[in-house]
């Protein structure tokens, strides 16, 4: 038995032993309350852990050693004394038997020392873990050796997959049967499969192994080479056949760690994960290029609006040229917009859907906004239309010359609203141009060694 003072004693954590400390550094937890009575305390060399309790109960016991007296031998008998006149005959004696009583006693008392010494055999052994089929002999090999290191009952938060990733095995000190519940989840950038993956499994275990083989997926579809936070949770323990009466049920546990899944080896996982990193990156790249080029076109349609609606206003300032007659103004100005500008806002807004029809095929950052940019495109050329159409069907009436008052308020509205549209459409080019500075600089960051 170590001394007060000898640093030699761990206490028991989920996820490490921590110490060593002296069982006098133990008591001063105790009262400052660091520690509870219960918490586990091992050393090594001891066959198991001890609840702190049970250490002060053996260091504050008083032991002493008992003295046993010379006593008289019970089967020594005091003779009577006989009275000398009195003769005496000779009595034949006959063999005594020894009562079966004392026979069966004693067979009972060894049969109880067999029995107990199996008991305590029984609570005393090793666990022994034996390799099932589907684990190949190097893990078996390796997980053996951390098994035989673990003393605690907890789970050994090491993972083993089946070769077609469909099974998934766990080793548990626990000799009990238990209920253990297991959530796994791996970052998009964590796993091959590029995608978030989350699911859950449930399984009982059977002489310190516990097989996973049925997952439910909350994300992804399958388990895949990666690396995985994985949290596992056991409970309802209860010892097997006979133990039950002297054994009580190991503790419920939960445990949080991480865990790496791959084909080959780590280092082969590290580097595929690292490749499609790059791949993912660049990737992305070409993609904000291409959302970069979308806002660009962008761009050049607000301004072609714009420079459409600049000349529809210049051709209209012919109708206060009062040096042409009526009849050939109007013959121009109408002659003028159908040929040159009607026709071409018609084809601007079909090449426009099928430009916006484009870019929403393509899985490009700020899609969303890009997308959002049609209809205002749309509503600009088609108002440009809408008052350029009105002012020539005012203007269009046969046979009719308007006054001089109407015709200046007219071209006065007109003018109005194509300058109005054409602070819109400034406002528009303004925001789409600091989103190409900004989504520009960002790429070149990115493409920066």
């Amino acid at each position: 038995m170590p001394s007060r003072s000898e640093s030699v004693w761990y206490i028991i954590k989920p996820t490490a032993h921590e110490g060593p400390y002296s069982y006098d550094q133990l008591q001063s937890k105790l009262i400052e309350g660091l520690v509870t009575p219960d918490i586990l305390i091992w050393a090594r060399g001891w066959p198991e852990a001890v609840a702190l309790q049970q250490l002060r109960n053996l260091f504050e016991s008083q032991i002493t050693n008992l003295n046993f007296e010379e006593q008289i031998d019970p089967r020594q008998i005091n003779s009577f004394e006989q009275d000398p006149e009195e003769p005496v005959e000779p009595v034949q004696l006959t063999s005594i038997k020894r009562p079966r009583i004392q026979v069966i006693g004693s067979l009972v008392l060894v049969l109880f020392g067999l029995s107990g010494g199996v008991v305590f055999y029984q609570l005393k052994e090793k666990p022994v873990l034996d390799r099932p089929k589907t684990v190949s002999v190097s893990e078996f090999r390796d997980l053996k050796t951390l098994f035989e290191n673990t003393h605690a009952f907890v789970p050994i938060p090491r993972l083993i997959h089946s070769l077609d990733f469909k099974k998934i095995s766990l080793v548990d000190r626990s000799s009990q049967n238990c209920s253990y519940s297991i959530n796994f989840f791996s970052e998009a950038s964590q796993n091959l499969s590029q995608e978030q993956i989350a699911f859950t499994a449930q399984a009982q275990s059977y002489q310190h192994w516990v097989v996973f083989d049925r997952f439910d997926f909350r994300d992804g579809q399958r388990l895949v080479p990666g690396h995985y936070e994985v949290n596992l949770q056991r409970s309802a323990c209860s010892p097997l056949g006979w133990k039950k009466i002297i054994k009580e049920n190991d503790p419920d546990f939960a445990l949080n760690f991480r865990h790496s899944f791959h084909s080959g080896s780590l280092q082969d996982l590290e580097k595929s994960l690292a490749l499609l990193e790059k791949k993912k990156i660049k990737d992305a790249q070409r993609l904000q290029l291409a959302s970069i080029d979308a806002w660009r076109e962008i761009n050049e349609k607000l301004r072609t609006l714009k420079a459409i609606s600049l000349q529809i206003s210049t051709d209209f300032k012919i109708l206060g040229d009062r040096r042409i007659k009526w009849p050939e103004r109007v013959e121009k100005t109408v002659q003028n917009y159908t040929i040159r500008f009607g026709s071409f806002l018609t084809g601007f807004l079909d090449n426009n859907e099928a430009d916006f029809k484009r870019l929403a095929e393509l899985d490009i950052p700020m899609k969303l906004e890009i997308l959002g940019r049609a209809p205002l495109i749309v509503g600009f050329a088609q108002r440009i239309g809408l008052v350029s159409s009105q002012l020539i069907e005012k203007i269009n009436q046969k046979g009719v010359t308007p006054n001089r008052v109407d015709l200046d308020q007219w071209l006065k509205n007109f003018e109005n609203s194509i300058a109005l549209e054409q602070s819109k459409i400034d406002l528009a080019i303004s925001e789409v141009e600091l989103i190409i500075q900004r989504e520009t600089a960002s790429l070149e960051a990115a493409q920066a060694p």
